[in-house]
């Protein structure tokens, strides 16, 4: 693939054989695999072969007496899945969340088989983002392991608390805008503070992000929900001790 500014000047790709699903083109798969003969526009209808109408969009195609409604075009019916996935994995969330409300841990492994199945289906069909797990830095396997840890000693099964901590570096490790931040906040951060007052250092670390992220307060904004999440989920016993257990 070339630099669309620099002719002849090939963009640096990730070598397919790193990420955990191959190959590498996933974006493309769905059109490979398509081996059904292709309708062909009739540009010379409409405008190019399109039209908009009270109706809604039609479609023109050669040989074909009438139009076709909808949009022929697959990158739009890829776009429109995802969005349709993460539709249906909130609804099954929010009726298992209705129904489970008695069980927190049942109602956090909802949450997690929902975004990981979401995660899984992009990086099926999209463009592939998971690494192996060998591939991720020294820092970031070791935060895969702790969210792990974590997860599993608030009782969420073990396949699903390893993917979810997979999963969720896969999204921060080799994205810059998170990776130093996150590195720089890591960098002052004490374990034996962290162990004997939790909520102190993790307000302490939330200040000094905010501090160094003067002139981007949206990343500060980010940050913070998560520091909320954090700070209030560890006023429960059970959160707090897998907490420990996992910084330990």
């Amino acid at each position: 693939m070339e630099h669309k500014n620099l002719p002849g000047t090939t963009i640096p790709q990730v070598p397919p054989e790193l990420f955990r699903t191959k190959p590498n083109d996933s974006i493309y798969l769905q059109e490979k695999s398509d081996k059904r003969l292709k309708k062909i526009i009739d540009e010379t209808k409409g405008d190019k072969g399109h039209e908009i109408t009270d109706k809604g969009f039609l479609t023109w195609h050669v040989s074909f007496p009438y139009p076709e409604k909808g949009v022929r075009y697959n990158y739009i019916m890829l776009s429109i899945q995802f969005v349709k996935r993460m539709l249906i994995n909130w609804l099954r969330f929010l009726l298992y969340s209705l129904t489970h409300f008695y069980s927190p841990v049942k109602v956090l492994e909802s949450f997690l088989q929902g975004f990981t199945n979401y995660a899984s289906m992009v990086d099926d069909y999209g463009k592939h983002f998971i690494l192996e797990h060998k591939y991720y830095s020294t820092r970031g396997r070791e935060l895969i392991k702790a969210i792990s840890s974590f997860l599993k000693y608030l009782g969420v099964e073990k396949v699903l608390a390893e993917e979810s901590g997979l999963i969720f570096i896969a999204l921060v490790d080799n994205d810059t805008a998170y990776y130093y931040k996150l590195g720089d906040i890591l960098g002052v951060a004490d374990k034996e503070r962290m162990l004997t007052s939790h909520s102190k250092e993790i307000k302490f670390l939330m200040n000094t992000y905010a501090e160094r992220e003067i002139s981007r307060p949206h990343m500060t904004e980010k940050f913070r929900t998560f520091y909320k999440l954090l700070y209030f989920g560890l006023l429960i016993p059970k959160v707090r001790k897998a907490f420990r257990r996992a910084v330990e």
